[in-house]
């Protein structure tokens, strides 16, 4: 499975949490090997030539860490380059087995207008976090979950439709969320976005680093 965080520029926001998922996913044991466990990776809405991440993005997640593991360092996004989401295969993919995490509701309506495909795949990183919670706390993961062939779950797949496959591993759990969002929203407030902290107030960056933070956290909580 593979995750694509998605903002405007690919040098704030997104990179931020693809490198603190990404982190969080080695931490807890993950594969970031595409077909294994969970890839990770990030882009830009914005059609512009390749930049490094935003200098204080790059420091905030330098002095990040976690104080019950001291011996564990911040995290290096240094060799990070922003990349249009138009030059991404998930610009044209069929939309199975990939999650986009957008920042405001306007990321998502260009996703899809780029790629209708992703309809069911693409969700603010804001309201997928709150959705993990809701779902964990319903109990979706109680039994493992049934995927069809279009690698969104499908416990009601019926013989015929496609190759069933049933796991309880980390996409499988992400997937089980993609699937039951329909049923999980309506006992939700809706979620708002993480406004964009380019070229303002260091506590504008602050803000948005511990607001994606707290999402990749709560993501993460639900993986087994």
């Amino acid at each position: 499975m593979h995750v694509l965080m998605v903002c405007s520029g690919n040098v704030c926001r997104s990179p931020m949490a693809e490198y603190m998922l990404r982190d969080a996913l080695r931490r807890r044991g993950v594969s970031d090997i595409e077909g294994e466990g969970i890839s990770v990776s990030s882009a830009g809405l914005l059609r512009l030539p390749p930049r490094p991440m935003d200098e204080t993005c790059l420091n905030l997640l330098d002095e990040s860490f976690d104080a019950a593991d001291a011996g564990r360092s911040g995290i290096d996004a240094s060799l990070h380059e922003s990349t249009p989401f138009y030059n991404t295969p998930y610009a044209r993919c069929a939309g199975t087995n990939v999650l986009v995490l957008c920042f405001e509701h306007d990321h998502i309506d260009e996703v899809l207008i780029e790629n209708p495909s992703l309809v069911r795949s693409t969700f603010l990183i804001t309201e997928f976090a709150e959705l993990c919670l809701a779902a964990a706390k319903r109990g979706d993961f109680d039994r493992p979950a049934t995927f069809g062939g279009d690698g969104i779950g499908d416990a009601d797949a019926k013989d015929g439709e496609s190759t069933a496959i049933v796991a309880d591993d980390a996409a499988s759990r992400l997937l089980t969320v993609m699937r039951n969002a329909p049923f999980l929203r309506p006992g939700l407030t809706p979620a708002a976005g993480i406004p964009d902290p380019y070229h303002r107030s260091l506590n504008d960056y602050r803000n948005a680093y511990d607001a994606i933070r707290q999402c990749v956290n709560d993501i993460v909580s639900i993986l087994p």
